[in-house]
């Protein structure tokens, strides 16, 4: 669950950071010659600038803008989408992680983490124009840095509770973010928030996996359905307690109807949105099951007709599931006992919406815990069916 306290933090900043991605998924760039790289591969490719050795010292190609990194082994389901960011003016490259040239093998750092975030570094020294990194692999393959989150190590360095795991160390590349070398992560005064390079995952475990992610990209970016949905936004906000109890509603904290109205605001002309709510207002005392149109039917359906992005925010159960308030208790039983399940892994591994692939930004904990060997968390909706699709982000908890 969210923490009480930081609830409108998070609300503000799930607004700014859904309406940065609405921004910069417009970017269009137009097809243009390049050439393609496949760093420290025996394979052909499209490429005059395929470079052999260590992987360090073959980094300085100028213009790369779009790195991306992983299993030697994916390479071949990464060629496809490295030829064409490159075909259309984005200059791409794959470098390996491993081998005896790879990242692992010669590039510093105390581990795997660390060596990666190196190399990026250096790639980013060398390529000035360099905004865009995928990280080809799950958590197994390419782990997420454990970052403490509550000032200095002596408030609770033991506490689990006080960590997330997050991409963002890969996307902030000043300091060291362990300046003490007490090996915790992101202490007081050592993160840095700023992201030199937008850093994105394709959370796959196999080359199959990675194929299906692979192949969804392409044709969400080279041939989109055609149709309106790509001009709708689904929008879907979630009571996180009692709205008609006046001891336990917080109107400030727990009703995500003033995230829907704050990213409504701020969607580009032309966008159509869509409310699912459970309690469309503000102040406490208001609530009808009747008016309440956020369910694990109508999310169903509504996702199945296809919209070019799909808010939830909401809270997250042990699992990462979307909840909402199911108002058995005509809005007055506290949230715990009195919520369902609208969205989950498992309705990820069946829902379809042919090919209309949403920008996907889910407000909660855990949804995108991508650290899980098992899968059972919402990064399915990407890795487990070519029926349908989308691109997931999550703010809160386990990110990217």
């Amino acid at each position: 669950m969210m923490e009480r306290g930081s609830d409108k933090v998070w609300m503000t900043f799930t607004v700014s950071l859904l309406l940065l991605l609405l921004a910069a998924s417009v970017l269009n760039i137009q097809p243009s010659a390049g050439s393609v790289s496949f760093h420290g591969l025996e394979q052909s490719a499209p490429s005059s600038t395929r470079a052999a050795g260590d992987a360090r010292a073959s980094t300085a190609l100028d213009d790369l803008r779009y790195l991306a990194i992983g299993p030697s082994s994916f390479g071949d389901e990464l060629a496809p989408l490295i030829q064409w960011k490159t075909q259309k003016g984005v200059k791409a490259g794959f470098y390996p992680l491993d081998g005896e040239t790879g990242i692992l093998n010669s590039t510093p750092g105390r581990d795997v983490q660390e060596k990666i975030r190196t190399f990026i570094r250096d790639m980013k020294d060398k390529n000035p124009y360099l905004q865009w990194v995928l990280l080809a692999g799950d958590g197994e393959v390419i782990p997420s840095r454990r970052i403490f989150v509550n000032g200095t190590a002596e408030f609770g360095a033991d506490e689990d509770d006080n960590y997330v795991l997050s991409d963002y160390y890969y996307a902030g590349l000043d300091g060291s973010w362990d300046i003490n070398d007490n090996g915790i992560f992101g202490e007081e005064d050592e993160q840095d928030w700023y992201a030199d390079v937008y850093v994105g995952r394709f959370p796959a475990s196999d080359e199959r996996e990675l194929s299906i992610m692979v192949n969804r990209q392409l044709g969400y970016e080279k041939d989109p359905p055609p149709g309106a949905w790509s001009s709708s936004a689904l929008l879907a906000g979630s009571l996180m307690d009692a709205p008609n109890n006046k001891d336990l509603f917080d109107p400030y904290k727990d009703n995500a109807y003033e995230v829907v109205l704050e990213v409504e605001e701020g969607l580009p002309p032309g966008v159509t949105p869509f409310h699912l709510l459970d309690y469309p207002r503000f102040e406490w005392g208001g609530y009808n099951r009747m008016f309440d149109n956020l369910n694990r039917s109508s999310f169903t359906a509504h996702y199945e007709m296809g919209y070019s992005t799909v808010l939830m925010a909401c809270h997250g159960d042990n699992n990462g599931n979307c909840t909402s308030y199911k108002g058995d208790g005509g809005g007055s039983y506290p949230y715990w006992a009195d919520y369902d399940v609208y969205f989950d892994y498992d309705t990820a591994n069946t829902i379809e919406n042919g090919r209309r692939t949403p920008l996907v930004y889910i407000s909660n904990c855990d949804s995108l815990n991508f650290s899980e060997t098992d899968d059972t968390n919402m990064e399915r909706i990407i890795t487990y069916s070519p029926r349908q699709a989308s691109i997931p982000r999550n703010s809160r908890g386990y990110s990217t």
